[in-house]
């Protein structure tokens, strides 16, 4: 059964990992793509923190601490 999980969350790694490099080389900074007009958008940012941006201006030294 810890298979079937350690299956399912290396697809997910590789799907995720496969997307951020689709987005990476077709959509330029700051750009904004729509997948469904009027209800979903994607747009390439970058997270310079850890998820969902926190810690994202804290200075370099803490970022290391945490």
């Amino acid at each position: 059964m810890r298979y079937y999980h350690l299956l399912i969350a290396l697809a997910v790694f590789t799907f995720d990992q496969f997307t951020k490099a689709v987005v990476e080389a077709k959509i330029p900074l700051h750009d904004v793509h729509p997948l469904i007009p009027g209800l979903l958008q994607l747009t390439h940012v970058k997270n310079r923190g850890a998820a969902f941006g926190i810690f994202a201006d804290a200075p370099s030294q803490a970022k290391l601490v945490l």
